[in-house]
């Protein structure tokens, strides 16, 4: 998948930040070279661009694939195959280290042991390894490019009854999270991102305060992480080169603690500090334990920067490895120059004789299974702060969901941040928020345009475009309002000033934006925990809410506007009727004339053409007219002209619908005069026939769309509340019989949009809608409730309703889990279901659907829970 720089070109912030970090493609050449000319330092990050002198920081690709290549030649290997996407410069450079190291040990590269990749995710790393497979595994291991890739190596061997290590060695680049989780876990290069962010930033830092930093490369440092999928062992550590001649215990134990913990060349300063700190722990706590006070205080300080450096588990099972060597060396016979002090052997009874700061290795053992209990413990809390805080952003974002998607409020005035923990924020909008090219937006866009359908863009826009404040949200704000402030300028003083800084927190800044719909920017603080939920994507998602509430408000104004326009024009004709003579009034109408004596009618060419009947026996008769009108709308017809044969009206207005001559009907607004004869007696009843079918189609359309899902055709979310509402109401006067909910959330729905694109989800989405309207009974109501959450009101429910219900949620996730094949690709996704039963004492409808809710998020944290 080609990552193409894309032209963002909006000048926001220019005059408020001192200096910008460039990471990857962010922006192009032309936009950097314009920051560089109005004065603002710049780093990049990952990349390089022609032609732009700055400082950059990239990560050792080449080093990194030759070093996984190195290993793979030690462990036997001689046929090593790379698997990757070459359409970024990263994946290329790590194409040729991969190369270069195949040469250094004396092995002729073949392209024929290129294996490429469609995307650097792990869909394409199943296509990569179904290759390999197919081919006969033409290698005995395999260098991917990215750790999706690796992953998805890893799955198509499982697929075709293969496995890792036994017949593919792989290894994977970025050392990501999945890595840790995949099976095997798999063997990764770790370029120390972090730490990359960190030499950008004082690079930054540096230029800013005015120092001169040359337009150099900076490389970072690449590090192989060896896990199962290579064939080392679990609890292997390698060895690391050690300086020439003697050294101590306690040096070999600071060696291989950097080695396992961070074993870049040369880590910042604050790993440096940690390093130290957990090494003086470790040494401490094997000179006296964990019997005292101080032993305990060196364990939990181990154990800290053990968590703090690296928390994985593999990382922790790696340090017990590093400590239980410098036990071993503590009770071997010391070396020349060795000062360290000896381990004493503990008697019969385990404890150890000699002073009590000399503990025996019974000792130091439980001191070592002690700090794998706490630093368990510390991940643990860990994992509970990151499942309290997703929990409470899931929550949060059903609130603000239902606050912007299912009201009428103005979505700008951010009275929605109210249920987030946002504690302000501020929304400004472009001149007149219309239709305009648009920046890209931060972050994925949900079921938006299509970004291709943007007209192209200047390298950068105009500096003096001014945004306006539309919305607030937070204390002493509200003077903000309806300010007028450069795009240059934003955010603003009343923002920035208001930043914690000191506790890491940051200010968003996001273009809210859809297609070739541009509004504005949102601006709101937040923390960064990159061990926690990603608060720039939660920052992501509600301005992706937001722009969608917008969107949906502009399209409901333009309906409303065409329904008005619609209602108004035929009012207009109404009027234009009574005030102008009657065959004017129908002059472009169909016309007939109907007499009441002789019970005849006459009908104009205009009424023939309009049914298409024109080539047909022109009979002059009321059945020529009466028999084409639709069976449900005769008798009233009937009646209306009853009333006016009969005096008891003089006016007939009344809309029906008539066969045409293809045998389709159209609906007709038929008005008509009584015209009286002697004696005031109705004798004619003189009118004319317009047709509306095009209006009444729309009004239908207006109707429906407010009540059903214009993807899908399932019942809308207002729809289905109303429903409920009145089943729940029925119910509690005793009306109707049990009945329950089943709320619905799609598994791996995201991941198919990301990257299949919208048409493709959309196609899903309607596919799932039809499985699961075949899967309830015709009296069940299925519902879209928004994006991939779907609903389902069972009505009727059984005294056996657990079993009954289960059966039917069973059934809806066999259908929803059946394979799709869509525009080529075979797709396959999940859906987490959860159930709210009426005799649970719901407030109302929105709880009981609340209720749903919650049950369908638990049962997708625990089929998420890992296996331990």
């Amino acid at each position: 998948m080609a990552l193409d720089p894309v032209p963002y070109q909006t000048r926001t912030a220019w005059a408020v930040a001192d200096g910008f970090v460039a990471i990857s493609t962010a922006v192009d050449g032309p936009y950097l070279r314009s920051l560089q000319q109005a004065g603002r330092p710049v780093v990049l990050v990952s990349h390089r661009v022609d032609g732009l002198a700055c400082p950059s920081v990239a990560p050792d690709n080449r080093g990194g694939t030759s070093g996984a290549v190195t290993h793979l030649v030690r462990h036997g290997h001689r046929r090593i195959g790379f698997v990757g996407n070459l359409a970024q410069s990263d994946l290329q450079e790590r194409y040729q280290g991969y190369q270069e190291a195949l040469r250094a040990h004396g092995i002729t590269p073949e392209t024929e042991l290129f294996f490429p990749a469609p995307d650097n995710l792990v869909t394409g790393g199943i296509v990569a390894g179904r290759a390999l497979v197919a081919a006969g595994l033409p290698v005995t291991a395999v260098v991917a490019g990215t750790d999706g890739n690796g992953i998805g190596v890893l799955r198509a061997l499982r697929e075709a009854g293969r496995s890792a290590p036994d017949d593919l060695a792989v290894i994977g680049f970025d050392d990501s999270d999945e890595a840790t989780r995949s099976d095997p876990p798999l063997s990764s290069v770790s370029v120390h991102v972090d730490h990359l962010g960190e030499l950008a930033a004082g690079l930054l830092l540096r230029a800013v305060a005015g120092e001169s930093v040359p337009p150099v490369v900076h490389s970072g440092s690449a590090t192989l992480k060896t896990r199962g999928s290579c064939g080392c062992l679990p609890g292997t550590v390698q060895e690391p080169d050690l300086p020439d001649g003697g050294t101590s215990a306690r040096e070999r134990l600071a060696i291989r603690l950097r080695t396992v913990l961070s074993p870049e060349p040369a880590p910042p300063p604050s790993v440096e500090r940690r390093l130290a700190e957990g090494t003086d722990a470790a040494i401490s706590l094997f000179a006296h334990g964990v019997r005292d006070e101080t032993g305990r205080r060196d364990l939990r300080r181990l154990a800290g920067a053990v968590h703090a450096l690296a928390p994985r588990y593999q990382v922790v099972r790696d340090t017990m490895t590093v400590l239980r060597a410098y036990l071993d060396d503590l009770s071997a016979p010391p070396r020349p120059g060795d000062s360290s002090p000896r381990l004493r052997q503990g008697g019969p009874d385990g404890d150890p004789p000699g002073p009590a700061h000399e503990p025996g290795r019974p000792a130091l053992e439980e001191a070592m299974l002690e700090l794998a209990l706490t630093v368990a413990a510390q991940d643990s809390a860990r994992n509970d702060r990151v499942r309290t805080t997703l929990y409470r952003h899931l929550s949060s974002q059903y609130d603000v969901t239902a606050a912007l998607l299912g009201s009428d409020d103005d979505p700008t005035t951010l009275s929605w941040l109210q249920w987030t923990d946002v504690p302000f924020g501020c929304l400004a909008a472009v001149p007149d928020a219309d239709p305009a090219p648009a920046s890209p937006a931060v972050g994925p866009e949900p079921d938006g345009p299509e970004a291709g359908d943007d007209a192209p863009l200047p390298a950068v826009a105009d500096p003096a475009e001014t945004l306006t404040v539309a919305g607030v949200h937070g204390d002493g704000l509200s003077p903000l309002l309806g300010r007028r402030i450069p795009i240059e300028e934003f955010p603003p003083p009343e923002l920035t000033d208001r930043l914690d800084t000191a506790a890491g927190e940051v200010l968003y800044v996001l273009a809210v934006r859809s297609g070739t719909m541009r509004w504005g920017i949102l601006a709101a603080p937040g923390p960064i925990d990159v061990w926690a939920v990603h608060d720039r994507e939660v920052f992501n998602h509600l301005a992706a809410q937001l722009c969608i509430a917008l969107r949906q408000r502009s399209q409901r104004q333009e309906l409303t506007a065409a329904y008005h326009r619609t209602r108004q024009l035929a009012e207009n004709l109404r009027i234009s009727e009574e005030r102008y003579a009657l065959a004017v009034q129908a002059a472009n109408d169909g016309l007939w004339d109907w007499d009441l004596d002789r019970d005849t009618v006459f009908y104009s060419d205009r009424w023939d053409r309009m049914l298409g009947c024109q080539d047909q026996p022109h009979e002059p008769s009321p059945k020529r007219w009466l028999d084409r009108v639709h069976p449900d709308d005769l008798d009233a017809l009937e009646q209306a002209v009853a009333d006016c044969r009969h005096g008891r009206t003089s006016i007939l207005e009344y809309e029906h619908r008539l066969r045409t001559a293809d045998g389709t009907h159209r609906w007709m607004l038929c008005r008509a005069l009584v015209v009286h004869g002697e004696g005031g007696r109705p004798a004619r009843l003189v009118g004319s026939l317009t047709d509306i079918d095009d209006r009444r189609r729309l009004e239908e359309r207006l109707r429906h769309g407010a009540l059903y899902d214009e993807l899908t055709g399932l019942a809308n979310r207002k729809l289905f509340l109303e429903r409920l509402a009145a089943v729940l109401a029925e119910h509690r006067a005793g009306a109707t019989g049990r009945f329950a909910v089943l709320f619905g959330d799609l598994d791996g729905f995201k991941q198919v949009n990301d990257t299949l694109g919208h048409s493709v989800g959309d196609l899903l989405l309607a596919t799932v809608a039809t499985r699961l309207t075949e899967s309830v009974r015709a009296k069940d109501l299925a519902a879209r409730m928004g994006g991939d959450e779907f609903a389902v009101l069972v009505t009727d429910v059984g005294e056996a309703d657990p079993h009954d219900l289960g059966e039917v949620a069973d059934r809806i996730r066999a259908a929803v889990s059946r394979p799709y094949l869509l525009e080529g690709h075979e797709v396959r996704i999940g859906m987490s279901i959860g159930i709210a039963v009426s005799d649970q004492g719901h407030l109302d409808a929105s709880d009981m659907l609340r209720a749903a809710d919650g049950e369908m998020y638990r049962e997708k944290s625990r089929s998420r829970q890992p296996v331990r």
